[in-house]
């Protein structure tokens, strides 16, 4: 694994690890968590073998930096992973992400559609009118129990992060029904984010959406099925 530090453009340092080579593909975590999440649920391993996988750390989180300002999140996100694309002469790339980074996945095939190959969400996908509710309800959370998987979370960065949100969700369904690559997501039975991922059949064309029975957002990205979910996926996509 190589680990890679870069200079966004608004000064930040972002920290993005790379594993393997050829086909790249990019996994972007979920909010209060960090790139390592990948390699706890084995996705980087699995793809590792035949794929160029780039995993960053979004800003707020792991080791890049952790600002306190609304104004350093937002669409600088989504910019951030251009710049890491950049960085590794990614023309296109298949794009995987869990709960935020699912967020910011379909942004980016919004803003970015040159750039992007295939999409693969997990736990979260058209969020809507209630989205800041939700989030602003899991900083609080957090922020009272001490959670967090990312290295000594940093609760203002995440409060910080959750003010920007407004710039990344509630995509308007035209840009939606543009997006021309194969889609699929996967979100537990029990997630109360399903309706957001059930609202994209019908609307990006193609999209196919699994359930996983009984599971609940916080452990549907560890669910045994991922990698191999993610493995037959972009299977179909070379294909």
């Amino acid at each position: 694994m190589r680990t890679c530090l870069l200079n966004s453009k608004d000064g930040e340092e972002l920290v993005y690890n790379v594993t393997g080579t050829g086909r790249p593909v990019l996994l972007i975590h979920g909010i209060s968590m960090w790139s390592d999440m990948w390699n706890q649920n084995g996705v980087a391993g699995k793809l590792g073998d035949w794929a160029k996988v780039i995993a960053p750390d979004l800003r707020g989180h792991g080791h890049s930096s952790r600002p306190h300002n609304p104004s350093s999140y937002g669409l600088k996100l989504v910019e951030d992973q251009l710049q890491v694309l950049d960085a590794e002469a990614a023309e296109t790339v298949d794009v995987i992400g869990f709960s935020l980074g699912a967020e910011i996945a379909l942004k980016l095939a919004t803003i970015a559609p040159s750039r992007v190959s295939s999409l693969f969400l997990i736990g979260t996908g058209w969020t809507r009118d209630d989205g800041m509710n939700r989030y602003r309800e899991f900083a609080e959370w957090a922020r009272e129990n001490g959670a967090g998987m990312t290295p000594n979370p940093d609760y203002d960065a995440f409060d910080a992060l959750v003010d920007g949100m407004p710039e990344i969700i509630c995509l308007a369904q035209e840009k939606l029904e543009k997006i021309g690559v194969r889609c699929a997501g996967v979100v537990g039975g029990n997630d109360p984010h399903l309706q957001d991922l059930e609202a994209l059949v019908g609307v990006i064309p193609g999209f196919v959406l699994d359930k996983l029975a009984g599971v609940p957002h916080e452990t549907s990205w560890r669910h045994l099925s991922i990698p191999e979910r993610i493995q037959t996926f972009l299977d179909d996509v070379k294909s």
